[in-house]
C-alpha cells in the first residue's frame, strides 16, 4: 500500500507499507475482499471492500477500522 504524507499530490512524502489479503468472498449477489494491516504500517486495522447486487442496482462499499500503531501518530 503507498500512503502520501501529507495526502497531497504533488507535495507529499511516498510511504510503501506492508498489508495482508484476509479474505476474499464471492457469493451469488456478495463480492469483495479485505485486507489487514501488517507489523510497520502507521495504521492497524482492517479494510473491507464489497459490492453487493441488489435488483435494480449495486452497491459499493468500504469499511475501515483503524487506529494508529505508534503513539506519536
Amino acid at each position: 500500500q503507498q500512503i502520501n504524507i501529507p495526502p497531497l499530490r504533488n507535495f507529499s512524502i511516498k510511504v510503501i507499507v506492508g498489508v495482508r489479503i484476509k479474505e476474499v468472498f464471492n457469493d451469488a449477489k456478495h463480492k469483495g475482499f479485505s485486507y489487514e494491516t501488517l507489523i510497520g504500517h502507521v495504521e492497524t486495522g482492517i479494510s473491507i471492500f464489497s459490492i453487493e447486487e441488489h435488483e435494480e442496482h449495486c452497491m459499493f462499499t468500504i469499511e475501515t477500522y483503524s487506529k494508529p500503531s505508534m503513539f506519536l501518530l
